[in-house]
């Protein structure tokens, strides 16, 4: 599982953190831990920007929906 960056509408991204996991195991299994971690980060390092979560990758569940809106994390999908 990678996570990027990219900032405004500007077409490049950057690897911001990259998780390994078995083949086997569902993307759900790990996402909400790293985002516990990785979003207070974010938050601290671009305390202006507006963080959103881009809801591909099997991640719009309502387990991690129901979390997502308890945490106020901000969703996006195309």
């Amino acid at each position: 599982m990678a996570c990027f960056l990219n900032f405004g509408n500007e077409a490049d991204q950057y690897l911001y953190s990259f998780y390994l996991r078995k083949a086997t195991a569902d993307a759900k299994d790990c996402i909400i831990s790293i985002l516990n971690r990785l979003l207070p980060r974010l938050h601290e390092a671009f305390p202006k920007a507006n963080l959103l979560i881009r809801l591909d990758g099997g991640f719009a569940r309502t387990e991690f929906l129901i979390t997502s809106m308890s945490k106020g994390w901000t969703m996006w999908s195309e």
